[in-house]
């Protein structure tokens, strides 16, 4: 019962309705945040259809709904306030940790970062592991690993690319999948994972421990940018390099336009274990960050008198000089 209506909360965030309904911006996120349900709906029906985010419609017909009162302590439940043993108390509690007045009864502003938040703690990353292999044998090659945006910030750390290449063909194969993790600004806190469409590379360059290849031009427009592989075998080091052409760049139909880079943008093709790791470490630690903070004290002191247990244990089994 509680997550569809987290579901329904966070597709109506990117959504239009029929009715003209406006998407959620920061503006109108802003003005009716401090709004409880009941003033939502006391609003002209006009003004609904036209000012309201619709992410603050679907939490106040939450409110609304015969089982919204308990969808909402269950999510209260979910982040380790006590939702279903103290409701008044919980909301207040919950209300607190945001920095908000505790008024006991919750806004639509709260009501969806109660959602968003219950709906982090069931969210769990992909498993995506960042497999690392460089094999190449008579007339067929294959790299795979995670892509790594050398001295910039890729959009996609966590990623898994392969590369084919077969001689006799004259090509390699780019496919990469993609793991979107939730920011603290997005919408959702479900993670997503996309595959991009595939890119073919012609093969300039073949011997016995080197591959290079280029990307095949675009037919629909000319490209201000090209992209090569550099494969190299024996070293185990594996490079996909975008540069200007010195041409013109042209908007792409229904797309952006893209400028000429200052310098080559260098990518590498790595072993990604650690690297994906540590990104979901991070979001674990939102996900933590989010908690009661009842709840998050009394971790921290369970961990640090782990700790202190631990400590007087090493020194017990291992005395100084001094203590001898």
């Amino acid at each position: 019962m509680i997550r569809p209506f987290i579901a329904a909360l966070y597709a109506a965030a990117f959504l239009t309705m029929a009715g003209g309904q406006v998407l959620a911006d920061d503006a109108a996120m802003q003005k009716y945040r401090n709004y409880l349900p009941e003033q939502i709906w006391a609003l002209p029906e006009e003004v609904r259809k036209k000012e309201i985010p619709t992410a603050y419609l679907q939490a106040a017909n939450g409110a609304n709904s015969e089982a919204g009162h308990l969808a909402f302590a269950g999510m209260l439940n979910r982040l380790m306030y006590k939702g279903m043993g103290d409701y008044d108390a919980a909301v207040r509690a919950f209300q607190k940790d945001l920095g908000d007045e505790q008024t006991g009864k919750l806004t639509v502003w709260q009501i969806y970062q109660l959602g968003k938040r219950a709906e982090m703690q069931s969210s769990r990353p992909p498993s995506l592991l960042g497999f690392f292999s460089g094999i190449k044998v008579e007339g067929y090659a294959k790299v795979e690993g995670t892509l790594q945006l050398l001295d910039e910030k890729v959009a996609f750390p966590v990623n898994k690319v392969t590369v084919r290449c077969v001689q006799r063909v004259g090509y390699c194969t780019l496919d990469e999948v993609d793991v979107w993790i939730p920011e603290e600004t997005d919408w959702s806190s479900e993670f997503s994972v996309a595959s991009v469409d595939q890119v073919q590379y012609n093969i300039t360059k073949w011997t016995e421990d080197v591959i290079e290849a280029e990307a095949e031009p675009s037919a629909l427009f000319k490209p201000c940018r090209t992209t090569k592989l550099q494969l190299n075998f024996k070293a185990k080091e594996y490079y996909v390099i975008t540069t200007n052409t010195g041409d013109e760049c042209e908007k792409v139909f229904l797309g952006p336009k893209f400028g000429k880079l200052p310098k080559p943008r260098t990518s590498k093709i790595v072993d990604g274990d650690k690297l994906i790791q540590e990104e979901y470490d991070a979001f674990n630690k939102r996900k933590l960050e989010v908690l009661a903070s009842e709840y998050k004290n009394a971790i921290t002191s369970a961990v640090e008198k782990a700790k202190s247990a631990s400590s007087s244990v090493s020194k017990t089994q291992n005395p100084t000089t001094m203590d001898r």
